[in-house]
């Protein structure tokens, strides 16, 4: 516990709480959902083939899960969290372009200060003095 607490940057009981309660959630209503979401689509036991069905489903869960995460989490006074584990997410999936917007100002929303610098810094030249 203390070390998901340390990894994700938590340091209240309560708060470590709600996210797990929320994760659980989560995840049983993308479960629950996929099935009538397959069904709408056209994707049932009766017209599809049971072993293109269920990969299907799964690939239905996976983008279900990540919307219902930030509005679960929203919900629970979480968002700031699971905004940025979604950005963890997309970046370890090869997505992050996804979870960075430029703003007007042309720095981008959404990332560390550290990604944010655009400009190529040169090395100094060296200079002699007589």
């Amino acid at each position: 516990m203390n070390k998901l607490k340390k990894r994700w940057g938590i340091e209240s009981n309560l708060q470590f709480a709600i996210i797990l309660t929320v994760f659980a959630i989560t995840g049983t209503t993308a479960a629950r959902c996929a099935a009538p979401v397959a069904a709408a689509l056209g994707i049932t036991s009766a017209s599809t083939p049971i072993w293109i069905q269920w990969p299907l489903q799964v690939i239905l869960i996976l983008p279900l899960y990540q919307v219902l995460l930030l509005l679960i989490g929203a919900a629970f006074g979480q968002h700031r969290f699971f905004w940025a584990f979604e950005k963890r997410m997309l970046a370890s999936c090869g997505l992050s372009y996804f979870a960075t917007v430029k703003s007007k100002h042309g720095l981008k929303e959404g990332a560390d200060r550290t990604e944010q610098q655009d400009v190529e810094v040169s090395e100094p030249v060296a200079t002699t003095t007589n």
